[in-house]
């Protein structure tokens, strides 16, 4: 894997465009990237280590996508859970890159 590649992947994104929902309650992303996110304010019985799924819904080609993102929880805390999943494909890497430059066009 290249330092750009490496770059990309961990590179955090702010989008309010992708809405989740976290064992079925709607949640607010504070930030993602292509191998993880940051729910904000979700209680739950979940402690870290433990696998969870996030159901995401955001709008790609006049179309709303969904997918759902198998992780695991690896930090809870005052702002919410932080988890990280397997990327599903080097398109998520796009899709997250396409969601920003239209989010934060100027």
């Amino acid at each position: 894997m290249t330092t750009q590649d490496k770059e990309e992947r961990n590179k955090r994104y702010n989008l309010p465009s992708i809405h989740g929902k976290f064992e079925g309650v709607d949640c607010n992303i504070l930030d993602i990237s292509a191998t993880g996110l940051m729910l904000e304010g979700i209680v739950t019985d979940h402690v870290r280590g433990d696998t969870a799924t996030v159901s995401l819904r955001f709008p790609l080609m006049d179309k709303t996508m969904l997918l759902d993102m198998d992780g695991f929880i690896v930090r809870i805390d005052e702002r919410g859970i932080a988890m990280d999943y397997v990327s599903p494909s080097r398109t998520w890497i796009r899709i997250l890159n396409i969601l920003n430059m239209r989010e934060n066009k100027a």
